[in-house]
């Protein structure tokens, strides 16, 4: 299926940049796990972000206002009614201002909404997804429709390619930090650029680099730049930059606005402390600083001159903190967020039906395939009688539930087992031969998942994997599921992976 996926975000000097670059972080990933095209609508008020979209190879129209002017809402369904595919497109809604009442009206027809959300204030969401990537998720309320899937925390956190191309593990931490990123967003309406940089010019430390970054959106370029023509150190000041990976790679540290850029520095190992420059950051600075990912200077307005210098020359001079915070951050940010997310998009391809005693047949070829028998714990090849005995056991045991599952075809494509014991789920999954190899395994896995959970109260899916089981371990961590420890099945080590309720990490 060649579809389009829609994107709905707006950037500006005032709500900066961070809503679409995140959508072109999804959208990447679309390309390369559907192959169908990317489309953006929206008002965006900057030919770099222009540019930038362009050179993804995605569309761009431009919306004839914003809501809650109707013709917002409007436009957005003709195009999508126009489109006229026969499989469902999805359409994406990035932004604070697409309340509940907007989401209700470009519901409908052939198409599925992903809603990309914060915050959670709304009183009701409406939407097949909602998606909270950030690391407070977990505490927030969110009441949708029935079978919404709830994508919460830093493990969707989505990464463009560039991030995701250059992660590394072996960063070293020098004793001082001489080297340093400044990137205050997109926008930086305050101008809490030049504060920084005019602190960091009062900190005694010898041979002291500075690369700040200034996004599309920023108003202060000129009067920034004639400060760094002054400054009594080393300082590059660069404009909308498309290698914000480089960047990272270069930095010892980074002083961020605690927005989403502290997602692409926790997955790169760079040690950072955040400034809080819009109320809608305070959450983050605080888990982050809680979870020892980062450091928190608190509301920038409130920060004395003399305490930021302070602040900024203990962090550059402490080799024990920044060195556990990088170790934090790659923990915490693993870099396959946005493969998860659209591996939960895909996961409604699916169809899932309840095993019948007429599936014996089907289910006893899956289960004696060659690769699913290597995969196996007992590898041992399955006779009929034994494997009809065994079905009618399961079939009739109300603490298993077994769902076929089949694609946007109706052609079955495999088959999964929950063994349930109280509020805890043994999952395990078998593919048909001729669905191998085609990524179909993550999509199974989350549509299942999110099937049992809308059924059931289970708290927790478990799964066990052979160590040596690649593909399996990633289609599992593709489907959401996080490693939770080692095991034995008989002499056969195994991973132990977890998928809490909601689609939750647990921390």
């Amino acid at each position: 299926m060649n579809r389009t996926l829609y994107f709905r975000a707006d950037a500006d000097a005032s709500i900066g940049t961070g809503h679409v670059m995140r959508c072109i972080a999804l959208g990447q990933e679309w390309g390369r796990t559907v192959g169908g095209p990317v489309t953006f609508l929206g008002r965006i008020n900057s030919s770099a972000l222009h540019e930038r979209i362009r050179l993804e190879g995605f569309s761009l129209i431009e919306v004839p206002a914003v809501h809650p002017d109707s013709r917002d809402a409007r436009f957005v369904r003709d195009v999508l009614a126009r489109a006229g595919q026969d499989a469902p497109s999805w359409l994406v809604l990035d932004g604070y201002h697409f309340d509940s009442a907007y989401q209700e009206k470009v519901s409908g027809g052939n198409r599925r909404i992903l809603v990309i959300d914060d915050n959670g204030l709304l009183p009701e969401y409406h939407c097949d997804i909602l998606l909270n990537q950030n690391i407070y998720a977990r505490h927030l309320s969110y009441l949708g429709r029935a079978g919404m899937i709830q994508l919460l925390g830093p493990r969707y956190a989505m990464l463009r390619m560039e991030f995701r191309q250059a992660l590394r593990r072996d960063r070293e931490i020098p004793p001082v930090a001489r080297k340093i990123l400044v990137t205050l967003g997109g926008a930086d309406p305050q101008n809490v650029t030049a504060g920084i940089l005019a602190a960091l010019a009062q900190i005694d430390i010898p041979d002291l680099k500075v690369k700040a970054v200034i996004g599309a959106a920023n108003p202060h370029e000129a009067g920034i730049s004639a400060l760094v023509n002054r400054l009594p150190l080393q300082c590059v000041l660069i404009r909308a930059t498309n290698d914000m990976a480089g960047l990272m790679r270069w930095a010892d540290a980074a002083l961020t606005a605690a927005g989403t850029t502290t997602y692409e520095l926790a997955a790169s190992g760079v040690p950072f402390l955040t400034v809080v420059i819009a109320d809608n950051q305070e959450e983050n600075a605080r888990h982050f600083a809680e979870q020892g990912v980062a450091s928190s200077m608190g509301q920038f307005e409130e920060l004395a001159p003399a305490q930021l210098v302070v602040q900024l020359r203990d962090f550059l001079d402490n080799i024990r903190q920044r060195r556990a915070q990088a170790q934090a951050g790659q923990d915490l940010v693993d870099g396959k967020g946005a493969e998860r997310v659209v591996a939960a998009m895909l996961s409604f391809d699916i169809s899932l039906q309840k095993a019948r005693w007429s599936d014996r047949d089907l289910l006893l070829e899956w289960a004696n395939n060659p690769q699913t028998r290597s995969n196996s714990f007992n590898s041992r090849v399955i006779i009929r009688e034994e494997h009809e005995k065994w079905l009618a056991a399961k079939l009739k045991d109300p603490d298993c539930i077994m769902y076929v599952a089949s694609d946007h075809q109706a052609v079955p494509v495999g088959v999964t087992r929950f063994d349930v014991t109280g509020d805890k789920a043994l999952i395990s999954i078998n593919l048909a031969g001729h669905s191998r190899g085609k990524g179909l395994g993550s999509r199974i896995i989350a549509a299942a998942c999110s099937r049992l959970f809308d059924e059931l109260p289970v708290a927790v899916v478990e799964a066990w994997i052979k160590e040596e089981n690649i593909a399996s371990l990633r289609a599992f961590s593709k489907a959401g599921f996080a490693a939770a420890g080692r095991t034995m099945q008989g002499d056969v080590p195994a991973v132990v992976m977890h998928l809490y309720r909601s689609y939750r990490e647990r921390n």
